[in-house]
């Protein structure tokens, strides 16, 4: 398959020609908005902590604290097991617990009917001005598709990127997401509600949001809640576009990919 780099797909996204043209009667409809769908369209953090707490309980094992699971949040669920919260020592019964792990969380997931406060207002605000919207999940395309359709807001992306997409990092994620809403990387913004979430954005060229109650200083803007945004607050972002440059940052989860590169996307 074809690699591409961050700079060869700001290039080759860039908006030309006649779309271009179009662009100047509406030039917010250039940018393209990219949600992780864990931690800012979906509150996934008491999921996660509901469905450690489901297996402890079962298993008549420690329940995790808020700290340890703040720990392991981008670790493998074996590995959680095993060296944070040292349930077993034994791989395959490591394998066997993170399995109920992951399928508690499914239910949890699943059972998800309300978005965080202000996601739909927010999304609606950017239908208005035809702003492309692109989400990012961890979980497969019809568990997201359906949990969209369940809160109500399938209908304001127009992409999405998921397990299927084969991407091993977030930098891939939010990159293949730019590729599906044929946007440049440096031209869109990322919502995020983790830190890994920001240096990844950064290290695609991309603007990042951080949607949570405790501000991080990475974050081009930082807000409680998407119903305190306004178009122009994306504009803004992009004010000083010419004249900025984004210094690459070491995204801090798994292994760090040497170049950002996109394997095996599915547009």
């Amino acid at each position: 398959p074809r690699r591409l780099d961050v700079d060869t797909l700001n290039e080759e996204l860039r908006i030309m020609g006649v779309a271009r043209m179009r662009l100047q009667i509406n030039p917010d409809a250039a940018f393209g908005m990219i949600f992780d769908f864990e931690g800012v369209i979906a509150d996934t953090k008491h999921m996660k902590r509901r469905a450690w707490q489901k297996i402890a309980q079962e298993e008549g094992l420690r329940v995790p604290s808020d700290e340890q699971l703040d720990k392991v949040a981008d670790m493998r669920l074996e590995r959680a097991i095993m060296e944070v919260f040292r349930w077993s020592q034994d791989w395959s019964r490591a394998k066997d617990l993170a399995w109920r792990v992951a399928s508690a969380y499914g239910d949890e997931f699943a059972a998800a009917s309300e978005p965080q406060p202000g996601v739909r207002e927010w999304l609606h605000v950017l239908s208005k001005v035809n702003v492309p919207c692109a989400v990012v999940s961890t979980f497969d395309r019809i568990s997201v598709r359906k949990a969209l359709e369940k809160m109500g807001i399938l209908e304001f992306f127009v992409a999405s990127v998921t397990s299927e997409d084969g991407m091993e990092t977030l930098s891939q994620r939010f990159l293949c997401s730019a590729i599906k809403l044929a946007r440049p990387p440096n031209q869109c913004v990322v919502f995020t509600s983790s830190l890994a979430g920001l240096t990844a954005a950064h290290n695609c060229t991309s603007k990042a949001v951080a949607v949570r109650r405790r501000q991080f200083h990475q974050a081009d803007l930082s807000v409680v809640s998407l119903s305190e945004l306004a178009v122009y607050n994306i504009r803004r972002l992009f004010a000083n576009q010419g004249s900025e440059f984004m210094s690459l940052q070491q995204e801090t989860v798994g292994k760090t990919p040497k170049l950002h590169r996109i394997r095996n996307a599915t547009l």
